[in-house]
Parts: C-alpha cells; sequence; structure tokens
C-alpha cells in the first residue's frame, strides 16, 4: 500500500527528501502523480481540493500536516469511515509560544506604535509599559503550552476552554458562564481554538464587547474565527485597540484588502506555527503503521466534536 501527500501551498521537497532519507522503504506518492489510485490508503494533507480523495477506495486515515484539521471537516466528499489524525509536536507548540511572546510583547512595549513614530522620523516617547492580563481562548496542546511559556516569561495569564482545565499558576475558565468572566479580566485576547462550527466567527461583536475599552487581538488559530467587519468597526470605536493576525479566510491575504492600510492591525503570512519535516514525520509513519495494521492511532481527531 502507499502514502500520498497533497499539498498545494508549500514546497514539498524538504517532505519528500526527509522520507527518502529517513523512510525509504514507504511507497510514496506525490499529487498529482498517485499511481494506481487503489493503492492509495493512507494521506498526508494540507488544504487539498475539494473531492480529491473520491478515488481512493481503500483509503483509511488522513494525517494533516499540522495541528488544524479544518480543511479535512471542510471536504463534505471524504468517506465517514475515514479517521482523521493530526499533529502534535513539541517543537511546533515552541513555535507558537514564540510567535505569541513575540506578539504579546509587541503590545506590552508599544513596538507598532514606535514603528510608526519611526516612519515619520518622529522622536517620541510613549508612556511606559503597564503590565495587562493575557486571556487564551483554547487550551488544547497549543494553549496550554503558550500558556504556559508565557507565564513563565512573568505575564499574567488566563485560559478559558470548552471544558474545564487545571494549569498550574493559571486561571481557568470553562463554559458559557465562565466566557463572561474570562473576557472582563482580559486586556490581551489571544485566540487558540479548533475551528469548528461552534467557534467559526466567534470573535465578532458580542465578544468584543465583553472585552474591556481598549483590548488587543492576536489571532493565530484560523481566520474564520473572526468576523472581519466586526473587528474593523472595534478598532474604528477603539473597543478594540490593535490586532496581531496571522491567519485569514482568504489566504494569500487580497492586495485589496482593508487590512493591509490599516494602521492598528499588524498583519504575518501564516508563520505563527510551521511543520517542521524531520520534527513531523516520525509522528505520520507511527500512523501510517498503526493504520495498516488497524491498531488505535495517535492524536486521533473526533468527527463528531471536529478536534
Amino acid at each position: 500500500m502507499a502514502l500520498l501527500i497533497i499539498d498545494q501551498r508549500r514546497d514539498l521537497t524538504p517532505w519528500i527528501r526527509a522520507f527518502e532519507q529517513h523512510y525509504p522503504e514507504v511507497d510514496l506518492r506525490i499529487w498529482p502523480d498517485v499511481g494506481d489510485a487503489d493503492d492509495i490508503d493512507f494521506a498526508l494533507s494540507w488544504y487539498h481540493p475539494e473531492g480529491i480523495f473520491k478515488p481512493f477506495k481503500n483509503l483509511k486515515t488522513i494525517s494533516s500536516m499540522g495541528a488544524g484539521v479544518d480543511h479535512l471537516f471542510a471536504d463534505k466528499t471524504i468517506a465517514e469511515d475515514v479517521a482523521f489524525v493530526r499533529i502534535v509536536d513539541t517543537k511546533l507548540a515552541d513555535c507558537m509560544s514564540q510567535y505569541l511572546l513575540a506578539a504579546v510583547a509587541t503590545i506590552t512595549q508599544k513596538f507598532i506604535t514606535y514603528f510608526h513614530h519611526q516612519i515619520q522620523a518622529k522622536w517620541h516617547t510613549e508612556s511606559p509599559a503597564q503590565p495587562l492580563n493575557v486571556g487564551i481562548l483554547g487550551l488544547g496542546q497549543l494553549g496550554s503550552h503558550a500558556a504556559q511559556y508565557l507565564t513563565a516569561a512573568g505575564f499574567k495569564v488566563s485560559g478559558w476552554s470548552r471544558t474545564l482545565h487545571q494549569l498550574e499558576n493559571i486561571e481557568c475558565y470553562a463554559g458559557e458562564p465562565g466566557l463572561k468572566l474570562f473576557l472582563q479580566s482580559t486586556q490581551i485576547l489571544i485566540c487558540l481554538l479548533p475551528l469548528t462550527r461552534e467557534t467559526r466567527h466567534i470573535l465578532n461583536k458580542d465578544l468584543f464587547s465583553g472585552l474591556a475599552q481598549g483590548a488587543h487581538l492576536i489571532n493565530v488559530a484560523r481566520g474564520d474565527h473572526l468576523q472581519e467587519q466586526d473587528l474593523l468597526t472595534a478598532l474604528e470605536t477603539g473597543q478594540i485597540k490593535s490586532a496581531i493576525l496571522d491567519v485569514f479566510s482568504t489566504e494569500p491575504l487580497p492586495e485589496a484588502h482593508p487590512f493591509w492600510q490599516n494602521p492598528d492591525i499588524f498583519i504575518t503570512p501564516h508563520i505563527s506555527s510551521v511543520s517542521d519535516p524531520l520534527s513531523v514525520i516520525p509522528q505520520v509513519i507511527e500512523n501510517y503503521q498503526r493504520s495498516q495494521q488497524n491498531e488505535p492511532l495517535v492524536n486521533q481527531v473526533d468527527r463528531v466534536l471536529g478536534y
């Protein structure tokens, strides 16, 4: 049987090289050169074309190339008996936490304001940085790691999730009753939720209104968590003071998009956490072997819950 890789967005050369160097025995197929479709029983995917898996009648498992699996759930043509697995990787979590530390420091140290001063050749000292409470929406592997990382860096951190977590030195909230209290105490809001039917557009005017006036937003989860016009309105009214965005509903972000010209929005091109093939592939191979042997998979996704 064979393992298929599908990704239209990135150069797959490092992935292919890693497979060939460390797992030469694997029958690796690179879409669209799939050979006999009946050979494919395992796929490694990142934002594949919808319906692409229909010809693979023996497909048993699809692994995401990263932590997110929303691209798999978005394809309603995938058979219900195909298992989904995601990547849980320490290096991926470290990368995300380092990005978030930089983003939080950018806000607290007012680096964006100073960058605007630089463009204007303006020497002006802002008021000293004040401690700001950081709140993380989503306490999965990435969210919990980031919460502990930011706490270790000296920030006061709280977290919210669907079910209650217990994390040392971090105040945790859960469910609808806890969300209101969580938002009230949050001055820098970080979104690390999985994208599901329930969380799509959760970053909207109603949620923003629960934050203190002048709060900041960091979205590193998925673009569809954000109701874009609601953010623009919140920035105009001052309900949200600034936003650091790494993910967008349409990627690449169109040149005419209003986010580009908004001085209160800082944009990065979906680089907050990028899978390293050498770190990730051993986990992929383990699931590939488990799938072939009909053994329980590692980090299997609940297709009902969506994560």
